[in-house]
């Protein structure tokens, strides 16, 4: 049988398209006030959904009124454009530093803990986020409001879970110096400092966007219960030469 494509959790397998890119609706913040919900529906009828001021509004893309499964697309690639690193280093008087930086370009990551720590899928601890969400006291908040239940599915795909991924990391820096003299026998003495995964420039509001699935099936999602961000360390070191 040809298939034309194959769906996934978060997205489609097509030809033309990246692997598993992502597949799903087009969020437009939340409803901010009961007239933008009465401006909606006097032309997009909800569908599946239930219009409210708080909640997620969704693009209708096809334009038949109506919100539904018609309305979805492609929301964005877990795939980069380009990766890239560099080191830089220098000598001076024994002293010596290195860094060492790296990153990616133009990949797109979904963020599955949107759902367990803003949304209230389930009994878990939430994202300091969440303090601005909408309410009624705070309306111009482009945060969903906190429920009991997502009775209108706002946990499905959509490019409200979908965030750049782009990030420049210094993996690595190294400070450190070398006595210019022999000491006791020994040729050669160097202290050095050195830390990893010190900074991260990024967009992106996970914990880490380099600590990402990587699974053909489920590449560039973000689900902090399974994977772990890389941790940030600090060494002393000693180097000697007989």
């Amino acid at each position: 049988e040809n298939v034309p494509y194959i769906t996934t959790t978060y997205g489609r397998i097509e030809p033309g398209h990246a692997m598993n890119e992502f597949y799903g609706y087009v969020a437009q913040g939340v409803f901010h006030n009961q007239k933008e919900v009465d401006d909606y529906e006097a032309t997009v009828k909800s569908g599946d959904f239930q219009a409210a001021p708080g909640r997620i509004r969704y693009k209708d893309l096809n334009g038949d009124g109506v919100i539904d499964a018609n309305d979805r697309q492609y929301i964005g690639s877990p795939y980069a454009k380009f990766n890239y690193g560099f080191n830089l280093s220098a000598n001076f008087m024994g002293f010596d530093a290195s860094v060492f930086f790296s990153g990616v370009y133009g990949n797109k990551i979904f963020n599955e803990d949107i759902k367990y720590s803003e949304l209230n899928l389930f009994a878990s601890n939430f994202n300091t986020r969440v303090l601005d969400a909408w309410t009624p006291a705070n309306p111009n908040s482009n945060l969903a409001a906190l429920q009991e239940t997502l009775t209108n599915d706002e946990g499905r795909t959509s490019t409200y879970f979908v965030e750049s991924g782009s990030y420049l990391k210094i993996k690595s820096i190294q400070i450190g110096y070398t006595i210019p003299k022999r000491v006791h026998g020994i040729k050669n003495i160097r202290f050095y400092l050195q830390g990893e995964n010190l900074f991260t420039f990024t967009k992106y509001t996970g914990m880490d966007p380099e600590s990402v699935n990587t699974s053909p099936l489920n590449k560039g999602v973000d689900f902090q219960g399974m994977l772990y961000p890389h941790s940030k360390s600090i060494n002393f070191g000693l180097n000697l030469n007989f």
